[in-house]
């Protein structure tokens, strides 16, 4: 397991469903500038046959979480969305609540996705990140994703250059343990 989550009992990680979309759509607010839409977001969940999105939900280390009954769901803190395409996994986005972050969430998706798409046969992963996102992009090369290069004005709001990284052959040996 991944440093850090350790300190997260209750995470679980799942398949997204389109029961989740408010949740998403939520979430994404939060975290983008340019967040996407909820169309977008039901388009990957049912409309696109190369598409997979996890969710991680957290319940707290106890059963009783924030004055919520037992019965309500734990609440979304984090999701990743990946295409699998022949032999790539495409990252398309990923996003964890600002309060959850450093915590090993993102690692957790990012870990699950990977396996997923080992097991359906991809040889390389690939990804856009903001030039100026540091921590996003020293989370990849802990996995021992490169980067290969730069697309200029990629992002808006604000402008800006996304780094082109890649980790090929997929595999997961290059994992903080």
């Amino acid at each position: 397991m991944i440093k850090g989550v350790d300190d997260i009992a209750g995470l679980v990680i799942s398949q997204a469903s389109l029961e989740d979309l408010d949740e998403l759509e939520a979430l994404e607010r939060r975290a983008f500038s340019v967040p996407w839409s909820r169309k977008a977001f039901e388009a990957e969940l049912s409309g696109n046959e190369f598409s997979l999105i996890l969710i991680a939900r957290y319940a707290g280390a106890s059963p009783h979480v924030a004055g919520k009954p037992l019965n309500e769901r734990p609440r979304v803190v984090g999701y990743i969305c990946a295409w699998t395409v022949f032999e790539e996994l495409r990252f398309m986005n990923i996003a964890v609540e600002a309060d959850m972050r450093r915590r090993g969430i993102g690692s957790e998706l990012l870990k699950k996705i990977m396996e997923i798409g080992i097991s359906h046969g991809t040889q390389r992963a690939l990804l856009e990140v903001r030039k100026s996102n540091d921590s996003a992009q020293a989370l990849y090369a802990r996995f021992g994703f490169t980067s290969y290069g730069a697309r200029r004005d990629y992002y808006t709001n604000p402008t800006e250059d996304a780094m082109l990284m890649s980790l090929e052959p997929l595999t997961l040996s290059r994992t903080i343990i």
